[in-house]
Order: C-alpha cells, then structure tokens, then sequence
C-alpha cells in the first residue's frame, strides 16, 4: 500500500501502481489463507465450520461498510494520505500473528469450543 500510495499520480506511469497491487494482493491472499487454516485447525471440525461462517459475515460486513466512508476519506485526504492512512492502520496489524504463536495456546485454554 506505502507503494501504491507514493506512485498513484499523474506523473508516474499507470502499471507503476498497479505492479503494487501484486505484492498487497498476495499477502491478503496468505493472511486470509493463514487465518482460515489456524481457525479450522484451532476449532476443529464441528466448530471450524461456525468460525468460518463467523469470520464470513464479519468480512462482507466490513465491505458493506468501507464503501460507506471510503469515498470521502480519498476525496478529503487526496490518494496518497488516504492509502497511506490504510498502509499504517495493516503495519499496526503486522504483530497479530506473533500475539497468536505466542499467546495462543492460552486463549484456546479459555475457549470452551476448542478441542
């Protein structure tokens, strides 16, 4: 996205940017592989499927819901400052996976659903 952000304008060439999508759609792709895996393995296979489901609706609420403010976050802030906004909220999000190694094993401890 910090790509994305700094190469989105006139003056640079158009496949600039979208080379940029490249490296972001393939960590989306991972994270979101990772993440299912993880929960089914985590929830089994009676609950893995609810997790699933859970993690479902809690994505396509939040795509119901970006479009809503989006428009006017690239319109006030300009393409750079908005994508860059959304770069550092997913850089704030980079340690999440460390928390799970490292906190996991007790979490699940507290889960009544986990096996």
């Amino acid at each position: 996205l910090i790509w994305f952000a700094l190469t989105a304008k006139p003056s640079i060439h158009w496949i600039v940017p979208v080379l940029a999508g490249v490296p972001f759609a393939f960590g989306n792709v991972t994270v979101f592989i990772s993440a299912a895996l993880y929960m089914l393995d985590v929830y089994g296979p009676l609950s893995g499927a609810s997790a699933m489901a859970a993690n479902g609706l809690l994505r396509y609420t939040m795509g119901a819901a970006f479009p809503l403010f989006t428009v006017q976050m690239y319109e006030a802030m300009g393409v750079k400052w908005a994508t860059l906004l959304l770069a550092f909220v997913c850089l704030l999000m980079v340690p999440i996976p460390w928390v799970f190694y490292k906190y996991g094993p007790g979490i699940r401890k507290k889960s009544p659903y986990s096996q």
